[in-house]
């Protein structure tokens, strides 16, 4: 299947204009004018520009497509699709949530021993993670029964047999290795923390459901309807069907409320964002998780004439 680019760029800007969130439409505009300018051809000393290989380009307008789609499904209103959007654009995961990450895991954010034992021995028999980052994967771990099914493969601790099948001691190139694979897994898993502003406006639009307005679509430019179209177009199309259920095959779009989008934001950001908080009394660092539920009243305290006509003395 060929895509002209420039119709393909066009097409993903103009859905970005249309996403139900402030944030998404900025970073992902962001998104697809960086990614366009990083594979577009470079100018060479010739004055025509290399191009890419068409094995590279067609697998660039395969995901610029596929995207595209995305953004679509997820402007009519599929659960699917917006849970995408809003993860990729809060940092829970893809582009974004790598970048939080790295400055998560920066050395000038660690302590002076985490980071003089990341720099001496790495995937050592006694080595450690950081901080920082033992004390999230705890965190998260502990919360398996409320977040996701992804949460269930987080391993906080490393655990590897002393001896192999001939009851010889383990190679330690194979600790190592193992080792390398435990921590490489948990860190794609971890959810980072978001920054404090940014945190505080996902709790008030989860909460309140503080956000814009829908962006109304702009009329389609004239297309050429079905009785335009010649005979032979026609008889390949073949006669019109009924209504059918396909178009819900994938899910059923919902309308973009304010209360739609409120318990998204909850659900999906707000309830997968971690809050470093530091104990004084444990004396480290810990995370605090939300749902953006109001707290509910789970016991009153009984009345003792209804207690006592209820159930006697």
């Amino acid at each position: 299947m060929t895509t002209n680019p420039l119709h393909l760029y066009r097409s993903l800007l103009r859905e970005c204009t249309y996403l139900p969130d402030r944030n998404a439409r900025s970073w992902f505009h962001d998104y697809v004018v960086s990614a366009f300018r990083r594979y577009s051809p470079k100018q060479t000393t010739s004055r025509r520009p290399a191009e890419l290989p068409l094995k590279r380009e067609v697998k660039l307008l395969h995901r610029g497509r596929k995207l595209d789609l995305t953004l679509k499904r997820a402007n009519e209103g599929y659960t699917k699709s917006l849970e995408h959007v809003l993860r990729w654009t809060y940092g829970r995961a893809g582009r974004r949530r790598r970048e939080l990450m790295a400055n998560l895991m920066a050395p000038k954010r660690l302590e002076a021993d985490d980071y003089s034992d990341l720099q001496a021995a790495k995937f050592t028999p006694g080595w450690q993670p950081v901080s920082i980052i033992q004390a999230l994967t705890q965190s998260q771990a502990n919360q398996h029964g409320h977040l996701e099914h992804i949460t269930a493969k987080l391993s906080p601790h490393f655990k590897y047999p002393e001896k192999n099948i001939w009851n010889k001691p383990m190679p330690r190139s194979r600790v190592k290795n193992a080792m390398k694979k435990w921590y490489s897994k948990n860190v794609k898993l971890l959810l980072p923390p978001l920054p404090e502003k940014e945190w505080e406006a996902v709790k008030l639009q989860a909460q309140q459901g503080v956000w814009d307005s829908v962006v109304k679509r702009r009329s389609k430019v004239h297309t050429i309807s079905d009785s335009e179209c010649d005979a032979r177009q026609a008889l390949l199309s073949g006669p019109a069907s009924g209504k059918t259920l396909k178009p819900y095959a994938l899910g059923r779009p919902h309308r973009l409320t304010r209360r739609f989008m409120r318990r998204m934001m909850a659900r999906v950001v707000l309830k997968h964002t971690p809050v470093p908080i530091f104990d004084e009394a444990k004396q480290s660092l810990v995370f605090r998780w939300e749902d953006g539920k109001r707290t509910r009243q789970t016991s009153v305290e009984p009345d003792a004439a209804q207690t006592a006509a209820l159930f006697g003395n």
